[in-house]
């Protein structure tokens, strides 16, 4: 999940690993925020299909301002073709010829056949000069008006939506590759069509957007991203019920049958069904998940704690978490957050203990090493060495990346916290700061005090001759139609797991490395 706003951060993951079904985090691509925009999030889950192939399931939510827009495009082509709509027909809007003259920028020099910026691209990444009267157009590292790259798309056409919206893109003509999107886009959208320019100018990208405008606008879109030859393998995608925040699509795809749901603050589910009956169920976070008489529950949605020491040098931290199954998280996710950072960060747990301590192999906390060369009137530091992938354009161009981390000299020697990521090479520190001219010092990404969180995960299979294969990192709740449930031990011995709200409770303490072999009587 992807949640942006004060304070950005990405709130889950899930890989479920030989099971169907991942949740992952997913940064929306804006091109330029709203200043009116309160809220944006983004979930995503990646889906297996029996015998190969998948597909992708995104949801995008946006809060406030009073335009939306969801955009996808496919690969390049020669002249753009190979691109087709259902749902909608979208047609040439008079006065307009760029996405940004739809926007509010008709009268622009770049709005005009021949004139977007999308039509004069160049190599070296360079924009034509027409000579047109009163344009300006700059060098390498220019950004052209009207400053969110809208004004690169061109030949827009535009049409009301329907409820749902199907774009295909054939992607590769010779051996019949396609990418396909299935859209829920909401109600009063429209869908926007235009070419987009390749890198060198010399290929055409199709685009496809689905817009929202209004006021105080509060806009879900909901798709379903599949890649295929020849022929694609799902036959229809509809939109589920929704419930507890959660939208949800029904996929089919042959003789398999998904729900799969989605939330925006870090729940998800699938159940599956083959020939109408329940094969797989998996679940993330807070959720639960029924179908048919089938279900799995978390008893806890999340492990969560505070960093209380931190070996920097070996790459380990210590928590106050207990870890009820130390074995179950190797290979799971860990967020460290704080109201000091603008970001969180996702670490892979490769080692922890019983004690919540977490230790994640060959990969540290150290972000970068720098020195102290000079500092200005305002107290901002200037350093030899500048950070340009932890910088972003538009406005504002500081992506907040570094603000609030913990500096350390070569030694150890706590320096300070960063107040703010400035410029490329600048930073201002906090005032409690002892940072000194001269000084060398790193930047880490995790400090004493930080927030520590290990989401919940579980999966149920059932295999050929009956049983479930069951995988989670945290006691679970099973129901199965039957009036006794047995789950093997780690010592190989079958335990009646014990009734609880309506079902059966497995503990993590009798899942061997997170996974167990249900039965039932």
């Amino acid at each position: 999940m992807y949640r942006g706003g004060p304070n950005a951060t990405v709130t889950g993951f899930v890989d479920n690993g030989d099971m169907s079904f991942a949740a992952m985090s997913a940064g929306p691509q804006c091109w330029q925020a709203q200043p009116e925009i309160k809220e944006y999030a983004r979930a995503c889950a990646l889906v297996a299909l029996p015998g190969g192939g998948g597909y992708f399931v995104d949801r995008f939510d946006v809060q406030g301002g009073k335009q939306h827009d969801y955009s996808f495009h496919g690969q390049v082509t020669e002249k753009g073709e190979g691109f087709t709509i259902e749902g909608a027909t979208p047609k040439p809007v008079e006065n307009a010829w760029t996405l940004a003259g739809l926007s509010g920028h008709a009268d622009a020099t770049y709005d005009a056949p021949g004139r977007s910026w999308g039509e004069r691209v160049l190599p070296g990444n360079a924009i034509r000069k027409l000579g047109i009267p009163g344009e300006k157009v700059g060098h390498f590292g220019w950004f052209p008006p009207p400053g969110n790259g809208y004004g690169y798309i061109y030949d827009v056409k535009s049409g009301p939506a329907g409820r749902k919206v199907t774009a295909d893109w054939t992607t590769q003509k010779e051996m019949d590759i396609h990418l396909r999107l299935t859209l829920f886009p909401g109600d009063g959208s429209t869908i926007i069509t235009g070419k987009g320019p390749d890198l060198l100018g010399k290929q055409i990208i199709p685009f496809f957007i689905a817009r929202r405008k209004g006021e105080g606008m509060a806009s879900s879109f909901l798709g379903v991203m599949e890649g295929y030859k020849k022929k694609p393998r799902i036959v229809s995608v509809e939109e589920g019920q929704a419930a507890d925040g959660m939208r949800s699509v029904v996929v089919k795809a042959g003789d398999v049958v998904d729900h799969v749901s989605l939330s925006t603050n870090g729940r998800s589910s699938l159940a599956r069904s083959v020939s109408g009956k329940v094969a797989e169920l998996a679940v993330y976070q807070a959720s639960k998940v029924e179908q048919a008489g089938v279900g799995l529950t978390l008893t806890v949605p999340a492990l969560q704690g505070r960093v209380t020491s931190l070996d920097y040098p070996n790459h380990i931290l210590a928590t106050d978490i207990k870890v009820p199954n130390p074995s179950a998280l190797i290979g799971r996710t860990l967020f460290v957050s704080s109201p000091d950072y603008n970001h969180n960060t996702a670490y892979r747990i490769e080692s922890c203990d019983e004690k919540g301590r977490f230790g994640f192999g060959l990969v540290g906390f150290d972000l970068a090493t720098l020195d102290y060369k000079s500092k200005d009137k305002k107290g901002v530091i200037t350093t030899s060495t500048p950070m340009p992938l932890a910088w972003t354009s538009g406005k504002p161009r500081a992506s907040g990346l570094l603000d609030g981390k913990l500096c350390l000299t070569p030694d150890g020697a706590r320096r300070g916290c960063i107040k703010a990521f400035v410029r490329p090479n600048r930073f201002e520190f906090k005032p409690d700061a002892t940072i000194a001219q001269g000084d060398r010092f790193a930047i880490y990404d995790v400090k004493e005090g930080d927030t520590v969180t290990v989401p919940m995960a579980a999966s149920m299979q059932q295999a050929e001759d009956g049983t479930w294969a069951l995988r989670t990192t945290c006691d679970v709740i099973i129901r199965l139609e039957t009036e006794k449930v047995f789950y093997r031990g780690p010592a190989g011995k079958w335990i009646a797991a014990s009734k609880q709200d309506n079902g059966f409770r497995v503990p993590a303490s009798g899942c061997a490395r997170g996974m167990a072999v249900l039965r039932m009587e």
